[in-house]
Parts: structure tokens; sequence; C-alpha cells
């Protein structure tokens, strides 16, 4: 019986192929990280106090503009969540209200109505 127990412990020690037994390998993928932040406490202020803030979390922001009546260069609104680290965040900023057009040949001297006639008195 003893002889038989010191065979089994020496084949069970060297059928790993050496006796020590090899690790497993294991596919280790790093963990997305959360990064999340109030939305409206960038609405209002200025573009680039919101991208540096946006980046100092790991953020990358990612510039649109639209036509309103906010202030230029002012965050009007940001993308929504969840975020993770390295994700881009669209950040809206305003250009200002859209400019006025004026009509095209209002009578002005010197300027071409349609048709590209000189709309200065006395000449037609």
């Amino acid at each position: 019986a003893i002889i038989a127990a010191i065979i089994a412990v020496a084949l069970l020690g060297h059928s790993g192929g050496g006796g020590t037994p090899k690790p497993t390998p294991t596919t280790s993928r790093a963990t997305p990280t959360a990064v999340s932040f109030d939305r409206n406490a960038y609405v209002g202020r200025p573009y680039a106090e919101v991208a540096a803030a946006l980046t100092a979390k790991g953020l990358v922001p990612k510039r649109q503009t639209v036509s309103n009546a906010s202030a230029p260069d002012t965050v009007v609104d940001i993308g929504n969540g969840p975020f993770q680290h390295n994700d881009v965040v669209t950040v809206t900023v305003s250009t200002g209200p859209a400019a006025t057009q004026t009509a095209v040949g209002n009578g002005t001297p010197g300027e071409k109505g349609p048709g590209g006639k000189d709309h200065k008195k006395g000449k037609d």
C-alpha cells in the first residue's frame, strides 16, 4: 500500500510535464471607467472652460455650433451620457443670433436690384 501511494504521488507530480503546474492564461481587459458630470453646470459657460473641464475628466470635447440668442462662444447644450474615459462629448456652442438679411434691391443708390438694374434715381 505504501509503494502504491508513492507511485501515485510520483505519477501525479510528473503528469503536469515537469511537476510545476502551468498558469492558465487569462485575457484581461481594462474595465471602462465611467465619467459623470452635471450637464447643467456647463450650460451658459464659455466653450474654452467647458472643453478644459471635460478634458480634465478624461473626455474628448467636440465643438458643434448653432445660431441662437445666446452670446457667441457660450455653451448651449452638451451631449447626454453615460460617458466613459476617452469618449467624445458633443458640446453645442452659440455663434450668436442669426444676422438679419436685407432684401436685395431695396433701392439703395448703387445697389443692383433684380435683373441687374441700377436703382439710382433717374436711371432706368
